[in-house]
C-alpha cells in the first residue's frame, strides 16, 4: 500500500517493508500539527489488526523524500532502526531528501547510498529552509555532496555516519556539506569516514554561528580537509570546534581573513598530515603525530604525546586508562557537557580531551534521542 498522496495533519502513518518510489508532500501546514512517516516495526506498527511481524523485520526503500511544495512542512520522517528507511540513488536522480521552502522538518533513520547513481547524486538538499534535524542517518558512496544547505538557519546534523566517496562520471566534487549562507547550525555526535573536504563553508555571501563538538572526524593523509573556508574575504563563524578527534586526516582546517572566526579546545590531533591550521584560537588541545609539523598553531594550554586511544585501528576512539588526555579538559559549558555515549564530562570534577569522557567499564550505548519538534 502506498501512502496516500495528500495526508492528514496530526496523524502518524506507518510504513511496512517493501518498495515505495519517490514520495512527495503537499499537505499545506495547519497550525504546528506535525505530519510522521514512521517504519513499522514489530515493537511499534499502529493498530494490531492485519499485522503480521513480517511487514516490520526489514527496510522500506524509497527513492526520494521530496517536501519542496511550499508551506508543506512540519513533517517528522522517523526509521526508527538501522536501515529502517532506505533511499537508493537510482540512474538519473539527483537528490534523495529535498527539502526547499519548508520549515520543521527532522529526518531520521534513514540510509542514503549513492552507488547506482554515480554522477550528480546528493543526499539532502536544503534551500531557504529553516529548523531542519537530520538524525541517525547513513550517507555512504556518494558521487556529490552528502548535505547541501542554502539560506538555511536552525540547523541540526547529530549521531549520523558518513562514509565513503565514489568517483563521479561528470567530476562533481565530494563535500560532505557543502554550505551558503548557512546560520546557528550544530553538527555533534557523527562519525566521518570521508576521503574528501567536509564541513566546507563559502557557497553564498556569509556563514553565521556553528556549533562543532563530540565527533570523530577521518578521512585519508592523501587529501581533503576537514573545516573548510571557500573564500579568502567570506565571513564566517564564530565556529565552536570542541571535544572532537580528528585522526588520519590531511587537513584539519584553514583560515585566510579575520573576518572568519573560531574556537578550538579539548580537540585531540592525532595522525594528520599538515599542521597548519590557520589563524584561529586554539586553547587546550592534545596534539599527537604529524607527518609535516610546519605552520602548527599556538595552543597556550596544550599538551602532547602518543597515540591517546584504545584501539584508533579498529575505530576506537576511547580514551586508554593511562592517556594523558584524561583530566586535562576546560569546563566548556553546559551546552557540551554531553558526549556521545551519553555519558557526563567532568562528572569526577574534570573535564576530558577527546570526543568521549573516560569511563572505566563498558561504554554507554550510543543514546536514542526522542524528537521534539523545537517551535519559536
Amino acid at each position: 500500500t502506498q501512502l496516500p498522496s495528500t495526508l492528514i495533519r496530526g496523524d502518524t502513518y506507518y510504513i511496512a517493508d517493501g518498495s515505495y518510489g519517490a514520495y512527495a508532500f503537499n499537505t499545506t501546514v495547519l497550525g504546528t500539527s506535525i505530519i510522521t512517516i514512521k517504519k513499522a516495526t514489530v515493537s511499534d506498527h499502529g493498530i494490531e489488526t492485519g499485522w503480521n511481524n513480517s511487514y516490520g523485520d526489514g527496510t522500506a526503500f524509497f527513492a526520494a523524500f521530496i517536501i519542496t511544495n511550499a508551506n508543506c512542512g512540519y513533517i517528522y520522517i522517523n526509521g526508527q532502526v538501522d536501515e529502517g528507511f532506505r533511499i537508493n540513488g537510482v540512474v538519473g536522480s539527483t537528490r534523495g531528501v529535498d527539502i526547499q521552502n519548508n520549515n520543521y522538518v527532522n529526518v531520521s533513520f534513514v540510509t542514503i547510498d549513492g552507488t547506482q547513481e554515480h554522477n550528480l547524486f546528493r543526499g539532502f538538499y536544503l534551500i531557504n529552509s529553516h529548523n531542519i534535524t537530520i538524525d541517525h542517518a547513513k550517507v555512504q558512496n556518494m558521487p556529490n555532496d552528502c548535505i547541501v544547505t542554502r539560506v538555511v538557519s536552525n540547523l541540526t546534523v547529530q549521531y549520523s555516519k558518513f562514509d565513503t566517496v565514489i568517483p563521479s562520471d561528470s567530476g562533481a566534487h565530494h563535500d560532505l556539506i557543502e554550505m551558503g549562507d548557512t546560520n546557528n547550525g550544530t553538527f555533534r555526535y557523527n562519525i566521518t569516514s570521508y576521503a574528501a573536504d567536509q564541513l566546507h563553508f563559502g557557497f553564498g555571501t556569509s556563514d553565521g554561528r556553528w556549533d562543532i563538538y563530540g565527533n570523530i572526524f577521518t578521512g585519508a593523509l592523501g587529501g581533503g580537509m576537514v573545516i573548510k573556508i571557500n573564500s579568502n574575504d567570506l565571513p564566517a563563524g564564530p565556529l565552536y570546534v570542541y571535544n572532537n578527534v580528528f585522526y588520519n586526516v590531511y587537513l584539519v582546517t584553514n583560515k585566510y581573513s579575520s573576518s572568519q572566526v573560531g574556537y578550538f579546545s579539548n580537540n585531540i590531533f592525532h595522525n594528520i598530515n599538515k599542521a597548519a591550521m590557520g589563524n584561529y584560537t586554539f586553547d587546550t588541545n592534545y596534539w599527537g603525530t604529524f607527518l609535516d609539523s610546519y605552520g602548527k598553531p599556538s595552543d597556550p594550554h596544550g599538551i602532547s604525546g602518543g597515540d591517546p586511544f584504545l584501539a584508533a585501528t579498529n575505530n576506537d576512539f576511547h580514551l586508554k586508562n593511562d592517556s594523558t588526555a584524561i583530566n586535562a579538559g576546560l569546563n566548556l559549558g553546559s551546552l557540551y557537557s554531553i558526549d556521545m555515549d551519553g555519558h557526563t564530562r567532568g562528572a569526577d570534577g574534570l573535564w576530558d580531551i577527546g570526543a568521549y569522557e573516560y569511563a572505566s567499564g563498558t561504554p554507554c550505548p550510543t543514546p536514542i534521542v526522542s524528537f521534539t519538534m523545537n517551535i519559536l
